[in-house]
């Protein structure tokens, strides 16, 4: 129950603000690579004429684009804040909106998976031939494969399943808390 102008809570703000600014420009980058990558497999495989000059605006055209920066945007910025209610079975339930968009904000944790399925994919020899061959696209399916067909499939199902546990619980006790104020 820090007030707004505390100095703690706005550095934490800060520095979420910034972590944002940055996780929106590497996932623009990301997304320029990935149309850069189809240039070149399309170059390979079908003998098209390669431009290797990608658009600033070819990853603002694409739907999933703008999908993860509605998970990442939403943040709530420095200085700002305040709540609201609903009610509820006669209940008047008090909710803070730094609360309500923290737990927002921890579905940004779907872009841990991108790291460890191109961490699995990796160690894969010779992926992108295969995938052209078969014409296959190796990704997060096949990654999942792999994990779960390898040595680490219980370690990998049971740090998902305490990950989750944790995180169900913190928005539990966020949910809770703000009930009780």
């Amino acid at each position: 129950n820090l007030p707004l102008d505390h100095g703690a809570f706005t550095f934490l703000q800060a520095t979420c603000l910034v972590s944002t600014c940055i996780t929106l420009a590497l996932l623009f980058r990301m997304y320029m690579l990935q149309e850069l990558f189809e240039r070149i497999r399309s170059h390979l495989s079908n003998l098209t004429p390669l431009n290797p000059n990608v658009s600033l605006a070819t990853p603002l055209r694409a739907k999933t684009f703008w999908a993860e920066v509605c998970i990442i945007a939403v943040i709530c910025p420095p200085g700002a804040g305040g709540s609201f209610g609903i009610l509820n079975w006669n209940n008047y339930i008090l909710y803070r909106v730094e609360t309500v968009l923290a737990i927002y904000s921890t579905l940004r944790f779907y872009l841990v998976w991108r790291c460890v399925r191109d961490a699995f994919l990796q160690a894969l020899p010779k992926r992108h031939t295969v995938a052209a061959f078969s014409h296959i696209d190796l990704g997060s399916a096949v990654a999942f494969k792999v994990i779960l067909n390898g040595p680490w499939a219980t370690g990998f199902v049971g740090v998902v399943w305490g990950f989750n546990i944790i995180l169900m619980s913190y928005w539990w006790r966020v949910a809770e808390v703000s009930m009780c104020l």
